[in-house]
């Protein structure tokens, strides 16, 4: 009996490594730069031990290396933007013990990934390429137009490629993440993540919380005060919320005057000291011009159901009540 409990607690420590590094690799590119906050939480809630930390320490700090290379390579690009030897020749002097220079110098330019050895090898084959167009042409041909010529004639990777300037890139990922007003997660991110949250509540047999707030009379302080009012309004509930809740927790505008939370392992009557913390916390900063109010309403897993489109439409029930019944208040589904 003893053997099988000390499996069935090593099966479960495997689970929670498992279940750190998928969050890890859900992460996109642009999110891992936030990843301090994530590995932080799993110290927290997955009780990883000083070895698993430290693996997973070990590949932050490679990634905000990787990063770093990266956004420096831009910035050379600004900088030298027809000549791609100098951008290489600045990295190589100022970073002289970077491996990959030639590998994050295509990501950059394509977003495909390349070995650094495959990276210098068409490096190598583009500038020649280059050398030879020059002779033809007689003229200067810049490096990107030769490359793009090199992927998709010669390595084929390319199909129908379109040509963007990297920081309108960079403004159209975050779009694609983030709420451009309250720079929380926008509406199709947040359910992204409360699938893959609940997801893992079901894995690991966990708790999991979901709150809808709702601003109360949101169309009346736009219609009297004013639609920049308005916006202030929704970034000061947005910072108080974001600035309350833990790293793990998951926050989200999904549109208008509602926002989403995720409270992962956490039982649905907890979440309730956050909901009146919050609830104090305005109270103390608003003022007679800038008065507002919110209510909510609260579902949790699994309790109430186990997908996410149930427990959101039951979060939204209960908010609905709290609305009706006089607004400024707080509901917890229960069948009525």
């Amino acid at each position: 009996m003893e053997e099988i409990y000390y499996l069935q607690k090593e099966i479960q420590r495997l689970n929670q490594i498992i279940s750190a590094y998928e969050k890890f690799r859900e992460l996109s590119h642009k999110e891992l730069k936030l990843a301090d906050q994530t590995i932080k939480a799993y110290q927290e809630i997955q009780e990883l031990n000083r070895v698993e930390q430290m693996a997973l320490y070990d590949k932050l700090n490679l990634q905000k290396k990787q990063n770093f290379l990266e956004d420096e390579i831009k910035k050379l690009l600004d900088l030298y933007p027809y000549d791609d030897e100098q951008v290489i020749e600045k990295i190589k002097k100022e970073k002289p013990n970077i491996q990959n220079v030639f590998s994050s110098f295509f990501y950059v330019l394509t977003h495909f990934e390349f070995s650094e050895d495959q990276a210098k090898t068409i490096y190598k084959e583009i500038k020649q390429i280059q050398k030879e167009m020059e002779l033809l042409l007689k003229r200067k041909i810049d490096f990107r137009v030769v490359m793009l010529d090199y992927f998709i004639n010669s390595l084929k990777i390319f199909k129908n490629p379109v040509t963007i300037e990297i920081q309108i890139l960079e403004h159209l990922q975050n779009q694609a993440i983030f709420d451009e007003l309250t720079n929380l997660y926008n509406r199709r991110f947040i359910f992204y993540f409360f699938n893959k949250e609940l997801d893992r509540a079901k894995r690991h047999k966990h708790e999991l919380t979901v709150i809808l707030f709702d601003i109360d009379n949101f169309k009346k302080i736009n219609d009297s005060m004013g639609h920049l009012v308005g916006d202030n309004v929704l970034r000061l509930f947005a910072k108080v919320l974001k600035d309350n809740i833990r790293n793990e927790d998951t926050l989200g505008r999904i549109g208008g005057e509602e926002f989403l939370l995720i409270l992962p392992e956490t039982s649905i009557y907890n979440s309730t000291k956050l909901i009146n913390r919050i609830r104090d916390i305005l109270s103390e900063i608003s003022d007679n011009k800038l008065f507002f109010t919110f209510s909510s309403g609260i579902s949790g897993y699994p309790y109430h159901g186990e997908d996410a489109m149930t427990l959101l439409h039951l979060a939204d029930k209960s908010l609905l009540k709290a609305k009706v019944e006089g607004k400024n208040r707080d509901y917890i589904y229960n069948n009525f």
